[in-house]
């Protein structure tokens, strides 16, 4: 997403500053949306917020994404809880008292059901659609 910066002629504080202009990344000016007036006699630069550059997918409300980026922060948790488990070369000790290692097959079977759980997750949340092919007209 390319960068937006808001331009004030001082710092925000106690002393009120002044919008200048929004620029791009390069400090050019540009229309970053339509300013209105609001009720309490404030105004407010409103924006249309892009859609994911995934086709099928649109634009997402801040509370949408900012939910998919708590799920994928847990995601990562897990995943690097089993990267440990997978790392370390101790054995867990049985009923019997034999000691056995942990089976790999099973925290790779286990590492692939939480990705698939968390992108299932992470679509029932963004919902995407199907998309029409060129193929479609």
């Amino acid at each position: 997403m390319p960068e937006l910066r808001i331009v004030l002629d001082g710092p925000p504080g106690p002393e009120s500053c002044r919008f200048v202009e929004v620029e791009n990344e390069a400090g050019a000016s540009i229309n970053a949306g339509e300013w209105v007036e609001r009720p309490d006699g404030c105004w407010e630069l409103r924006t249309q917020q892009s859609p994911l550059p995934v086709a099928g997918y649109t634009a997402q409300p801040e509370a949408k994404v900012a939910l998919v980026n708590e799920f994928k922060a847990d995601e990562e948790r897990l995943l690097r809880k089993l990267d440990a488990i997978s790392a370390q070369t101790f054995h867990l000790p049985n009923t019997d008292g034999t000691v056995s290692a942990p089976d790999h097959r099973w925290i790779a079977i286990a590492r692939t059901h939480f990705q698939e759980g968390f992108m299932a997750l992470n679509r029932a949340v963004f919902q995407p659609q199907r998309i029409r092919l060129p193929e479609d007209e």
